[in-house]
């Protein structure tokens, strides 16, 4: 509510006294009047004679004004009031007179509004600005931005309506504001709020709506070359089967319209839910033999999305909510997220480029270095928190990418058929917001990140990076996971670009929504800011009335606020209220009309003449022999990047079957990323693979081309993992400047969107899900034409196959692919050879196998070389250049003792075998190894600080025995002890942890310490007790506890240890009830800051004492480490002995175990150092990587004196029998089976 009065005449000293001050100090001689107004902004359920009976004195106040000032007679109004963040006295001092007369009342916040009479040019209006806004506390408050209306809208002119766009931040396309104002005019007969506008601008942005995808081509013309003659081949075909109607969305969708037309696609499933591509699978769980027992019917989703611009402003958030994001898409179809994928592209950090374009970009553009790191830790540290494991990075390099970074995140999730409830909304049914609070963070999102942008963008779309937070995520991802949740939802969606607008808006045609409803961060947040936030983390869900209770309280289980926050109605209109009034009230015919049409023409220019793969062989050969390979492996987009792909966790879950660099050095990258489907029954035998593929400087000679080498690429990255063809379906991303008026900028993406069609029709495999952003520039730098591609396909998790050499002495085989004359593949030709491959990975010999790509065999026979340090020796058949990038052609290690298959058509070449020798030989070209990996190494090691340089003769993990036959479940024969499992806010290990005690007999249940739900902390602290002493074995898992805040890991978790109750409880389950704790990571981090560890009891913290501190490397740390028992002390280490050797997963910031020497001496004295890093040779390791934190003394883990408490930090839980099946020694550690055993 807006409330305004205005001096009697007789008492307008201040108005006169601006005036006279404004004419004598400014020397605004054309003022001829002012008009002073003191207002408020107030929320609250209250009456305007309330409020005038406590603000307005009759004898001196006229008033009250319900609507802004407003007067035609005035030639502008302005007014302005105190910063949101700063204290308002006048505010307050009304807030608190309208309580006494019996107002309920929020919040009131003072404003200061004047109406100016006369001339004013634009610089004594920017005078007056200046002069009454002191930016520091103040700011100047746009009236019409709230409740009120745009008054005469319907009736201006064109230019005067392109004048208010600007002047409001209105992101529409002229021809959009005119459809607005002839609306309003014509249907409607009202002017609009601007709010409305607001919504309407989102509504039509091309974030959400697709505008320029969905923009009609009237024409396509195509330049002539032999190159394109495919792209015209496939235009003409469109044309016969769709007719003129042309669009780049229509040429997007064609693929899987005609695959589906054609019953190609018998997995598609097809919903009214838009939520993620989905695909029926069969989920096969094995027996405790190893065979496959039963099937369940499952949907696999998987989505990909970009954060591109806002990456660019605030790389941290933007990278982080662009994952978060993704993830609520396949949620929001009530599937549980279970792998994620970093997909980016970058203009390569280089410090002599870097220090020229600083003075040209100090103001308006971060640097490259920052925009890289900053990016990588934003997504890393939201993945890593909310649990989700990434199980492939991948950064990509091109100048042009300096315009804006491309960040792309794609995720796969799965969830039970049975589990989905899907079903129209109708009238009567209630929409629920669960999960986080509303604030100011994102708004404007949607429009910002769909308009070119410029040397402002940087300062002006601050406020549109959205601010997340993942443990809320991880909670909604707990939440959903449920199937009596499931079971309850009708319709979902998620809150990402447009707010409640949006997420609310497209759940049904028919909503009328509550404002009011909606839980806020804070109180002084205005209907539109409401209306509009795209504050993460929340989750819009239909559901019947009857059920909302039950949905509520399910919720609160989980620690998450639920409210009910609109419902469904007949009439087809969208109605937004607040407590003030309707902000809102939009048919939705003018919803979905998204601004009315517009045209364009695309022109699709030809290829230079000398094509990338002629270009890059030149450039390649260009050089000395003997140092073509070296240079080759340190190319941008060839080199490696440990130090990038260490920073995101990928082994959380427990299900990852690869890890991304394999091999016993962890140095051989995956092609593509595997895990297994996330079923809570045990022995899922099922996985999901997920590959990308993309090469900016393809696409930069021909989009045509780049799109069909994307899709190429990703689909042999599937199939050299395990991927049946057939079985294989697209999602795809595309990124372009605005194409404006420009012909060839929209003949660019119509150009690969043709290509990308062509492949799909030629391979037989659909692309279902897809993404576009078409904002990639920045002033006159423009993004590379970028089309790239996610290939998807369940597997059986026996199949999934790695790419690093696993044997000396084989033999390995090209299938080798040649390209056309036009530069495309022969597609023909391929589905031959991938049928035969198929074949030869079915049989069960093949070791190893990866495609070849942008780097050549030269780069695949290194990369294969790495992860296990063996050699090459070999020739390739004349006519072959090791450095070609010969797409569509496959490196296959063979099992030696075995018999080939038939060859009919002679795809197999065998070009050499593996060798002890650490060499690399192609023909006349030799290189060491250690020559080759600083090489490989050394580009990036600056810009993501890694293990560097060559591999040391002891980096690497220990030799240690490793059965296949991974322990099988174990059922006893009386009920085994209890075991508890504590979640904190920020735990997210605690369902494998569950299952790793679980399959030893455990007796598991969980503890959530809610803060917010169910009496909050008090209440948990009381049920927590009781809890404990039902429990024979309290377990705090991994995680990052509160988000490892205040300033410190599990200091959160260590507080509520020390609670009086807390510790009185765990005193006697340790000393009286003979019980054991163990904590892992996060965990270990708690009992150490609590004393627990290394004193066995609750104690003040003392200068001496133990820490587990930030890790010397800098920063957080996911890899596979060898690590050594070094003690037998009590119920933990009954079935290890000192000596022995395990693989462990570690994913941690802070792990470096730092104590006094003389503790260390009493540790080491008392048998209670119970694991220390080791290398490959079982030697204490002292220095990163082997010890990846550098740990004091090598130390992993402690026990308590008496053994009953174990602390570590390497992630034993994370194992199972198809987990990491490319790291040598990755499997069980019987820590969890001691612990139930002792109780047997």
């Amino acid at each position: 509510m807006f409330i305004f009065f205005e001096k009697r005449e007789s008492f307008r000293t201040s108005s006169d006294e601006l005036l006279q001050d404004f004419h004598q100090r400014l020397g605004i001689e054309g003022l001829s009047k002012i008009r002073l107004f003191s207002g408020y902004r107030i929320s609250g359920d209250l009456s305007v004679e309330v409020v005038e009976r406590a603000l307005r004195d009759p004898v001196t106040d006229l008033g009250p004004l319900t609507d802004p000032p407003f007067d035609d007679a005035a030639c502008w109004s302005f007014a302005w009031g105190l910063l949101p963040a700063q204290f308002d006295q006048r505010g307050a001092s009304a807030k608190e007179a309208v309580e006494l007369q019996g107002g309920a009342v929020e919040a009131v916040r003072s404003i200061s509004c004047c109406l100016f009479y006369g001339e004013l040019s634009e610089k004594d209006r920017q005078s007056i600005r200046k002069d009454l806004v002191n930016p520091v506390d103040s700011y100047e408050i746009d009236l019409d931005g709230e409740e009120g209306l745009l008054r005469g809208f319907r009736f201006l002119s064109d230019a005067a309506l392109e004048e208010l766009g600007k002047r409001h931040g209105i992101v529409m396309a002229p021809s959009e504001l005119q459809f607005c104002r002839n609306y309003f005019r014509d249907e409607l007969d009202r002017d609009p709020t601007l709010t409305e506008l607001a919504i309407l601008a989102t509504y039509w942005s091309d974030h959400c709506r697709h505008t320029t995808f969905n923009t009609p081509l009237t024409h396509v013309s195509v330049e002539k070359s032999h190159y394109l003659y495919g792209l015209e081949e496939t235009l003409h075909s469109y044309h016969d089967r769709f007719g003129d109607g042309l669009s780049l969305m229509n040429i997007a969708t064609a693929g899987v319209k005609i695959l589906s037309a054609e019953g190609k696609i018998p997995d598609l499933d097809v919903s009214e839910e838009i939520n993620a591509a989905s695909i029926r699978i069969s989920v096969g769980h094995e027996s405790g033999e190893g065979r496959s027992a039963t099937s369940e019917p499952w949907l696999l989703m998987f989505k990909n999305e970009t954060h591109n611009h806002p990456t660019e402003i605030e790389p941290f958030g933007g990278a982080a909510t662009c994952i978060g994001g993704a993830i609520r898409d396949p949620l929001s179809g009530r599937s549980y997220v279970h792998q994620a994928m970093r997909l980016s592209g970058a203009a390569f950090p280089d410090p002599n480029v870097e220090e020229m374009e600083e003075e040209l970009l100090r103001s308006s553009k971060l640097s490259r270095t920052t925009l890289a790191r900053e990016s990588a830790h934003g997504y890393s540290s939201y993945g890593n928190q909310i649990g989700i494991p990434t199980g492939l990075v991948r950064e990509l390099y091109a100048e042009g990418f300096r315009a804006k970074r491309f960040e792309a995140g794609a995720v796969v999730g799965a969830v039970p058929l049975s589990s989905i409830r899907r079903e129209r909304p109708v009238a009567g049914d209630v929409v629920i917001l669960v999960g986080g609070a509303t604030g100011r963070d994102g708004i404007g999102g949607a429009t910002g990140s769909s308009r070119a942008h410029d040397a402002e963008s940087i300062h002006r779309s601050a406020a549109e990076v959205q601010k997340g937070n993942p443990p809320e995520e991880r909670a909604l991802q707990r939440f959903f996971r449920k199937r009596e949740t499931a079971a309850l939802i009708k319709r979902c969606n998620d809150f990402g670009a447009g707010g409640v607008a949006v997420a609310v808006g497209e759940l049904a045609p028919g909503l009328s929504i509550n404002l009011s409803a909606v839980p806020l961060k804070y109180r002084d947040l205005s209907p539109m800011e409401i209306t509009l936030s795209e504050s993460q983390e929340r989750m819009a869900v239909v559901v019947a009335a009857c059920d909302a209770d039950t949905f509520v309280a399910l919720a609160a289980e989980e620690d998450l606020v639920a409210s009910i926050i609109a419902e469904v109605t007949e009439e087809p209109l969208l109605t937004i209220a607040s407590r003030d009034g309707i902000v809102a009230k939009l048919p939705r015919q003018l919803l979905d009309s998204a601004g009315g049409d517009s045209r364009a023409e695309a022109r699709v220019p030809s290829p230079s003449e000398t094509s990338f793969f002629d270009e890059i062989l030149r450039r390649r050969n260009a050089v000395q022999e003997d140092r073509r390979w070296a240079l080759l492996l340190s190319e941008d987009n060839v080199a490696g990047a440990e130090g990038l792909t260490e920073q995101f966790d990928s082994s959380v879950g427990a299900r990852s079957v690869l890890s991304p660099l394999g091999g016993k050095y962890q140095l051989t990258p995956t092609e593509a990323m595997a895990a297994l489907i996330p079923s809570k029954r045990e022995g899922v035998s099922t996985a999901s693979i997920m590959s990308c593929g993309y090469a900016p400087e393809i696409g930069l000679w021909s989009p045509y081309h780049g799109a069909i080498y994307a899709i190429l690429e990703a689909v042999c990255r599937s199939l050299a993992t395990g991927a049946a063809l057939g079985s294989i379906r697209l999602s795809l991303q595309e990124y372009f400047p605005p194409p404006g008026e420009d012909a060839e900028g929209w003949g660019r993406p119509a150009s690969a969107l043709l290509g990308a069609l062509r492949a799909q029709l030629a391979l037989g495999i659909p692309a279902i899900g897809g993404k576009d952003s078409m904002s990639g520039s920045w002033m006159e730098l423009k993004v590379p034409p970028t089309l790239a591609a996610f290939a998807v396909a369940p597997v059986s998790a026996v199949s999934v196959q790695s790419p690093e050499f696993k044997k000396i002495g084989s033999k390995i085989f090209l299938i080798h692919h040649s390209r056309l004359e036009n530069g495309e593949p022969d597609f023909p030709l391929f589905l031959r050879q991938a049928a035969f491959l198929e074949q030869l990975m079915q049989g069960g010999n093949v070791l190893a196998c990866r495609s070849v790509g942008f780097g050549g065999v030269a780069q695949a026979v290194a990369e294969m070389g790495f992860g296990n340090g063996i050699g090459f020796d070999g020739d390739l058949p004349k006519g072959l250049d090791p450095f070609d990038p010969a797409y569509g052609s496959f490196l296959i290690e063979w099992n030696g003792g075995a018999t080939l298959p038939e060859d009919d058509e002679s795809f197999l070449t065998a070009v050499g075998s593996t060798t002890k020798k650490q060499n690399f030989r192609i023909g006349g070209m030799n290189i060491s190894m250690d020559r080759a990996l600083e090489a490989w190494r050394s580009k990036k090691a600056e810009l993501y600080p890694g293990p560097g340089g060559s591999r040391g003769s002891a980096s690497g993990l220990p030799s240690v025995p490793f059965s296949e036959a991974y322990p099988v479940p174990r059922t006893l024969a009386r009920r085994g002890p209890e075991v508890l499992v504590l979640s904190f806010p920020g735990t997210n290990c605690e369902e494998e942890t569950a299952t790793a005690f679980r399959r030893e007999g455990g007796d598991v249940s969980h503890f959530l310490f809610r803060t917010r739900c169910a009496g909050g902390p008090p209440s948990s602290l009381e049920s927590m007790e009781k809890a404990i002493a039902k429990a024979k074995i309290v377990v705090i898992p991994g995680g990052f506890s509160a988000g490892d805040e205040p300033d410190g890991a599990a200091k959160y978790i260590a507080a509520v240890l020390g609670n009086p109750r807390i510790a009185g409880a765990l005193e006697e389950l340790l000393y009286r009830r003979d019980g054991l704790m163990l904590g892992i990571c996060n965990g270990f981090q708690a009992l150490v800051r609590s004393g627990l560890l290394p004193y066995g009891r609750i104690t003040a913290r003392r200068e001496r004492d133990p820490v587990l501190a930030p890790n010397q490397i800098g920063r957080h740390v996911s890899r596979y480490c060898g690590t050594r028992c070094e003690s037998d002390l009590g119920p933990w280490m009954r079935l290890l002995s000192p000596g022995d050797l395990q693989v462990v997963p570690v994913s941690h910031g802070e792990g470096r175990f730092v104590a006094p020497a003389a503790l260390l001496d009493e540790l080491e004295q008392n048998r209670q150092v119970a694991f220390r890093y080791c290398d490959n040779e079982g030697h204490v390791a002292l220095d990163y990587p082997d010890n990846p934190n550098g740990s004091m003394r090598g130390i992993e883990g402690i026990l308590s004196p008496d053994g009953r408490i174990l602390g570590k930090m390497g992630h034993s839980e994370r194992s199972g029998r198809y987990v990491a099946k490319n790291i040598p020694g990755a499997g069980w550690q019987p820590i969890f089976r001691a612990g139930i055993d002792y109780f047997l």
